[in-house]
């Protein structure tokens, strides 16, 4: 079946892969060894969590129905402090957070280095990386401080 929507997540760096290449390929990012993406859409988003897929809700995140030329997706992962808050993929659409997917597998260890990852599928034919952005504030985040 077709996955006719955008995906994007992070993936731990290979080891043996040298510091100058700056793009890998393969013909999913779901197929990339140690990766969290989310999106594609097969009846609804799904989140592949090292390999392990499942549904996104509806409610929460379509790509293939919320996304448009000019969208901004943005990925976050956010360490996880116990075992009961594990690491976390987070994505934005243009500024606003849609989802925060518990992660799970075989999780970055200290010292290995994260790299985004974009799946260009259906509609998709471009990505630009916009260097110096952050994520959107998180009202609950703040009134903790």
């Amino acid at each position: 079946k077709s996955m006719r929507a955008i995906a994007a997540g992070v993936a731990v760096r290979p080891v043996d892969s040298a510091a100058a290449v700056s793009r890998v390929h393969a013909v999913e990012a779901r197929d990339l060894p140690r990766a969290w993406v989310a999106g594609y859409d097969r009846g609804g988003a799904l989140f592949i969590s090292d390999g392990a897929e499942s549904r996104i809700p509806t409610a929460a995140w379509r790509p293939a129905a919320c996304t448009t030329v000019g969208t901004t997706i943005g990925v976050q992962w956010v360490e996880g402090t116990t075992s009961k808050a594990p690491p976390a993929l987070v994505i934005f659409q243009d500024g606003l957070e849609r989802v925060r997917l518990p992660c799970s597998g075989r999780l970055p260890r200290s010292g290995e280095e994260l790299v985004a990852v974009v799946d260009l599928q259906g509609s998709a034919r471009r990505a630009t990386l916009l260097p110096g952005r952050y994520p959107p504030c998180n009202p609950d985040d703040v009134s903790k401080l």
